[in-house]
């Protein structure tokens, strides 16, 4: 059996007498996308940095591909990819000689690197902008170039800190398009983000971390579903309101039912996938829906009942 694409292993690290990292464990599998999810100084880059050798743990160890990180340095990074918050880039480039110029310093051939180079442009939708000056770049299209350089020379794991930070909608939703197109090459990543939205889209499983600690990891809808108060709808029906309560009330699903004239608000886990158990209870009621808003439950939901509050306090 292969080993896993990150196995971390009670992380720990100090800085000082601040610990910024408190024995961290996890695993991200071959072709998963991986997230940490947490606030600004939860730990997150610290984490990264642990991962990919840059920052020696003060305890615990990581393993990349079976690779202890510490003790084989120079193979592990060979199968690593990095892109940072801060885009470093040189200004006086191209876009297509900043590729080359990655690629070759990876060691590639001239023709291998002129091939991935082309394979980067492809993917990361650069093709009118190949000749255009990093320095002419918006913010936006230098995160996607700094991305595909450090994707350029083929790693089989991608490290990815905050990659859509101070990008507008537009920007983000381009990132998470190119992010899920390289999944189906089969890449694994670990992403660290402090957006639910970006989280809850993109990650196969999602580590939420927070002062140094993950006090949660599973499946984006799983941890909704165990923490999360549920989905919220607001049901307008036709008539019988008050048997309509009492059939919803009997769901095991249910949480919450409210009314407010003829219209009944439920909290519901996992609300819209068992809508159809909803409907029946409804038409058992000898009622119909006339009306039906939905306000989804979300991930942080699930970190405010974690930590008792939001993400950005």
């Amino acid at each position: 059996m292969p080993a896993p694409a990150i196995e971390a292993r009670n992380l720990t690290k100090f800085y000082g007498k601040l610990k910024a990292v408190d024995d961290v464990s996890f695993t991200v599998e071959n072709g998963e996308l991986f997230g940490l999810l947490g606030p600004n100084g939860a730990g997150k880059t610290t984490t990264v940095l642990m991962i990919c050798g840059l920052l020696k743990p003060t305890s615990g160890e990581v393993y990349v591909k079976g690779l202890n990180v510490q003790r084989n340095w120079d193979k592990v990074r060979k199968l690593i990819g990095i892109s940072f918050q801060d885009t470093m880039l040189y200004e006086k480039l191209t876009v297509e000689e900043t590729l080359m110029f990655f690629a070759r310093a990876y060691g590639l051939t001239y023709g291998k690197a002129k091939e991935n180079t082309e394979k980067m442009i492809k993917i990361f939708g650069l093709e009118a902008k190949r000749k255009i000056l990093v320095e002419k770049l918006s913010g936006g299209l230098k995160r996607r170039l700094h991305m595909a350089a450090s994707m350029v020379h083929d790693p089989e794991l991608l490290l990815l800190d905050e990659p859509t930070l101070g990008l507008d909608p537009q920007a983000r939703r381009r990132i998470w398009e190119v992010l899920e197109q390289i999944r189906e090459y089969g890449k694994s990543i670990l992403l660290t983000t402090h957006y639910m939205d970006e989280a809850d889209r993109l990650c196969d499983r999602v580590a939420i971390i927070d002062h140094g600690k993950i006090i949660a990891l599973d499946t984006p809808s799983n941890l909704k579903t165990k923490y999360g108060e549920g989905d919220k709808l607001t049901i307008t029906v036709s008539k019988n309101v008050q048997a309509v309560s009492e059939n919803l009330g009997k769901l095991d699903f249910v949480k919450r039912v409210d009314i407010n004239g003829k219209e009944v608000t439920i909290v519901a886990l996992g609300g819209l996938k068992r809508l159809g158990e909803i409907v029946a209870a409804i038409q058992n009621a000898g009622s119909s829906i006339e009306n039906l808003s939905v306000v989804e439950n979300t991930l942080e939901d699930v970190f405010i009942a974690l930590t008792g509050r939001r993400l950005r306090d």
